[in-house]
């Protein structure tokens, strides 16, 4: 079974890469990463601290980029690898720009899609924007949800999505980063376990460390490729 990632911030890497990792380590998925390069240099910094080589990067970034720009070149890029490459489930994540386009693209090429960290719901589709945005329109063309918490699996059903909505917990539940860390610091991290450990609480790296959250999360996933 081949899952493709699509990811393009640095946020999205942080959360991904440890997923993308523990999905390799399975010899039943052939995990493939493409990356749309709505960051770049931030993004790459996340990449080589966790040695995760993407097998695609769209680079799609611009100068004087926009909502409509990113979303019009992720759509346009995407179209032909996900053709050319054809997976049995694209992965996104949370709720920015590419995770709704990526979905988008997908939903095209009536491939299944995956959103990790679905469910996550202000109200006011105003607030944060573009994000809440892109949550209820990325959960729309998902037809695999990975909510972090009951709650979530909650905001889901109130939407009438009521099918395959795992709950997973979040491989970095509580984030809390510390203003531009990762960019101030990232010449000095000389190893993946120094850069979690100075952007995140103690109480996340230790969760981080036990794997339990990526372990459900990978379960859930094997459990929806045996049903595609």
């Amino acid at each position: 079974m081949k899952v493709f990632a699509i990811f393009g911030t640095r946020p999205e890497a942080i959360k991904m890469c440890p997923l993308v990792l523990e999905l390799k380590k399975h010899k039943e998925i052939d995990c493939k990463v493409c990356l749309t390069g709505q960051h770049k240099e931030m993004l790459r910094q996340v990449m080589d601290a966790f040695a995760v080589t993407e097998d695609y990067n769209l680079n799609i970034m611009r100068e004087q980029q926009s909502l409509t720009t990113i979303t019009v070149d992720i759509l346009e890029k995407l179209e032909p690898v996900l053709k050319n490459e054809k997976p049995n489930l694209v992965l996104v994540h949370g709720d920015t720009t590419t995770s709704f386009a990526a979905a988008l693209a997908a939903f095209y090429q009536q491939i299944p899609v995956g959103h990790v960290e679905a469910g996550l719901r202000t109200g006011n589709i105003y607030s944060p924007f573009p994000e809440e945005m892109n949550r209820l329109m990325t959960s729309k063309l998902a037809t695999y949800h990975f909510a972090p918490t009951e709650n979530n699996r909650c905001n889901l059903e109130r939407e009438n999505i009521t099918k395959n909505i795992f709950v997973t917990g979040n491989t970095v539940h509580a984030i809390h980063m510390q203003e531009a860390s990762l960019m101030a610091g990232a010449q000095a991290h000389t190893s993946v376990s120094e850069m979690i450990t100075s952007i995140f609480p103690t109480s996340v790296v230790d969760a981080m460390a036990q794997g339990n959250l990526l372990q459900i999360v990978v379960f859930s996933i094997f459990f929806a490729l045996a049903i595609v």
